[in-house]
């Protein structure tokens, strides 16, 4: 996504202990995590500071198979859940974490689970001219069957009931399959205006996203502030130098008082800077847009054709851009 995300749901951490910061960005000042261990499990949800957010309670799994939490976000009361489930057994585990989750509950629900299962055979998986009738009753299959029980819904599932795209690919079984998911309370689900599968490329998974309608605002815009990574460039930190001696050499002949000089000045360089940052940015998405065409051919290409050297091309897009995102969050 363009803009960044106010929550995130995270699953498979991978790490032991709880850290004090499960991710480094400042973005995401508020962090829950609930760890499993260095090579398995792990659970985690990470709330963006630009959102009004308070703490009312929080439970966590002891394997690291969920945390709940009860927040209120901008005078709106949820709960908040992020579930991992294990690979077998997965109806047992929904069913007794769902009603775990309905038991902690207060207010609108928000979950973001991988549950290392389908709910639809027929829409959520490839392959299947080699299942027989009686597989598809299984369990497996009746897990959908849960979400009536607790009133939530399969957001990405309920906007797009006929479309088929997945979550992850499975070399072994070379299968694609949709196990991530964002559920919703009915209620919650209303708001939502779209939402999306995104690409995989730093994990092995894709990530599922939703976008809910805007609020009401007083139509005040935020205050400007300098993007302080530009001052890294020492080339545009040069031009900068020139722009202002210009500025100065060419308004300072004592016709005009300092103070509307001064005043001016702030409105030219600020432009300047929006500028300057307004064509960097265009140049990342450029960038960030050419890989993920690259990754999206390839994919759909695998998803249809298969074969080793296409997954060689994909998975080496996917590194590519990987890399990237990892390089342009270290500057930020």
């Amino acid at each position: 996504a363009k803009e960044r995300p106010d929550i995130l749901f995270l699953q498979e951490t991978h790490l032991k202990r709880t850290p004090q910061r499960i991710l480094k960005s400042s973005w995401f000042l508020h962090q829950f995590h609930a760890p499993g261990s260095s090579k398995a499990r792990g659970v985690a949800i990470v709330v963006a500071k630009n959102l009004q957010f308070t703490l009312l309670n929080s439970l966590y799994d002891e394997r690291g198979r969920f945390v709940f939490v009860n927040c209120v976000i901008d005078n709106v009361t949820y709960t908040l859940a992020s579930i991992y489930a294990p690979n077998n057994n997965q109806f047992s585990f929904v069913a007794d974490t769902l009603a775990k989750l309905n038991s902690f509950k207060i207010g609108e629900i928000l979950v973001g689970c991988d549950l290392n299962s389908v709910f639809d055979p027929y829409r959520d998986k490839t392959g299947l001219k080699h299942i027989g009738r009686r597989s598809l009753k299984s369990p497996v299959s009746k897990l959908s069957s849960l979400l009536d029980s607790f009133n939530l819904i399969d957001v990405w599932r309920e906007l797009y009931p006929s479309a088929h795209q997945y979550t992850y690919y499975s070399p072994v079984h070379k299968t694609y399959t949709r196990i991530d998911f964002l559920l919703a309370s009915k209620p919650l689900f209303n708001l939502i205006s779209s939402a999306d599968i995104g690409l995989r490329f730093i994990s092995d998974h894709s990530w599922v996203t939703c976008s809910f309608s805007k609020k009401y605002t007083d139509g005040k815009g935020p205050y400007w502030s300098l993007n302080r990574t530009l001052l890294s460039d020492e080339l545009l930190c040069k031009q900068t130098e020139i722009e202002i001696q210009n500025y100065f050499d060419n308004n300072t002949n004592g016709e005009v008082s300092m103070e509307i000089v001064w005043d001016a000045f702030k409105a030219v360089i600020r432009g300047h800077f929006i500028s300057v940052a307004a064509s960097c940015k265009k140049e990342r998405e450029k960038v960030v847009s050419d890989l993920k065409n690259k990754i999206a051919f390839l994919e759909a290409r695998h998803l249809k054709f298969g074969g080793k050297k296409t997954l060689k091309k994909l998975t080496l897009e996917r590194k590519k851009l990987e890399l990237y995102e990892i390089s342009k969050e270290q500057k930020n």
